[in-house]
């Protein structure tokens, strides 16, 4: 077997075989036989960077990403009160650095960007479909009260698994339109209706408004040079997907009772706004350098107590979490404001890097029309 056909491998191995491998009971921050599978691979891989292809760590993304990574972890080993939940939990982090390096240096190698997203798009339809058999009550879950019969496929959360999909549906969705052949419209069009049953059956609320932004992200870039031309190819079937969504959407929220579905009123909504308060004293606490990775659930019943006392627990839904659901107040409550702006750094850097390629006349524009699906994803995320 050539090297190349074994990083080929590798690269299915870390984007296809990684989703798949979360045992459906895996806790938040643990490190598993699933981590260790990404592990070796961006081992792999970082070892290659090293000797040949140095070159991308002068890329000016991967050094701020590097910096970031470092923040967070040097600074939660250091100031952690339970060391170990802090070096677990850093392995998440190295995987994402090691996975974005994997994917800069393949596609230097001449491994096409568009069959890392197929890679992606694979793995995510196989947890669709899981999802999907786990919803009609199939794989013999004792379903609890926390899930209520909604799909988490293999990653222990119907919110995990929600973001995931919700993720993907804008690359698919482009996919479809870019498709050059009625077979590849096909079996786009096929990936797509999955996705989206997968990310019905999470009901999870927070995704359903996160592809309504991504779906009008994609529908702004339309009116754009970048994506005018493929609006025209497609102007019936972007109709025709609008117009479900517009159609389902207010379907779902009539069912539900209205806009109060997004009310205070709500329990769900009311364990989110009191976990951020709960965070909110933390951060009040550590403002510059954080309680460090993973040891949100350590601290959390502490300063819940100083906000709820437990006579007054059944005025309160018990919101005890090991993930505040909210990224930007996770990296403040971890890595102190420094990782709040390092992360926001990281963000603003992605956004304008996306701006110099569209306004660059120099572009190609199926190029441009590749990060338009990225970035819808990202606007989900």
């Amino acid at each position: 077997m050539n090297k190349s056909v074994f990083q080929r491998i590798l690269l299915a191995m870390l984007f296809v075989w990684m989703p798949l491998a979360f045992f459906n009971r895996a806790a938040d921050g643990v490190l598993l036989t699933k981590e260790l599978i990404g592990l070796v691979v961006c081992v792999y891989f970082g070892a290659l960077v090293s000797m040949g292809g140095r070159w991308v760590f002068r890329l000016a993304l991967v050094q701020l990403l590097f910096l970031f990574t470092l923040w967070m972890v040097g600074d939660s080993l250091f100031i952690s009160l339970v060391k170990m939940e802090a070096l677990k939990s850093s392995i998440h982090l190295f995987l994402i650095v090691g996975s974005f390096l994997a994917v800069l240096f393949a596609c230097s190698r001449n491994i096409p960007y568009e069959k890392l997203l197929h890679f992606s798009l694979f793995a995510g339809f196989i947890m669709a479909i899981y999802g999907l058999v786990q919803s009609l009550g199939l794989q013999g879950i004792n379903w609890n009260n926390r899930f209520e019969n909604r799909a988490f496929a293999t990653l222990g959360s119907p919110d995990y698994l929600g973001g995931y999909l919700v993720g993907l549906l804008p690359l698919v969705f482009i996919l479809t339109l870019c498709s050059k052949n009625l077979k590849s419209w096909l079996l786009f069009r096929g990936i797509t209706m999955a996705l989206f049953a997968g990310l019905m059956v999470t009901k999870v609320r927070g995704s359903y408004l996160a592809l309504a932004g991504a779906m009008l992200f994609i529908l702004a870039s339309f009116l754009f040079p970048w994506g005018r031309d493929l609006a025209r190819r497609n102007y019936r079937y972007i109709l025709l997907v609008f117009g479900i969504l517009l159609i389902g959407g207010g379907a779902y929220i009539a069912l539900h009772g209205g806009l109060a579905i997004f009310s205070r009123s709500q329990t769900s909504v009311q364990q989110r706004m009191e976990t951020y308060q709960v965070t909110w004293e933390m951060v009040k606490d550590h403002p510059w350098l954080g309680i460090g990775l993973g040891q949100l659930g350590i601290q959390y019943p502490l300063y819940q107590h100083r906000l709820f006392k437990p006579v007054d627990y059944a005025q309160h839904p018990f919101t005890y979490s090991e993930h505040v659901h909210n990224e930007f107040l996770q990296f403040w409550v971890e890595g102190g404001l420094p990782g709040l702006l390092l992360f926001l750094g990281l963000l603003a850097f992605f956004a304008w890097a996306l701006y110099r390629f569209w306004t660059n006349p120099g572009s190609k524009a199926e190029d441009k029309e590749l990060l338009v699906r990225v970035a819808g994803g990202m606007v989900a995320l």
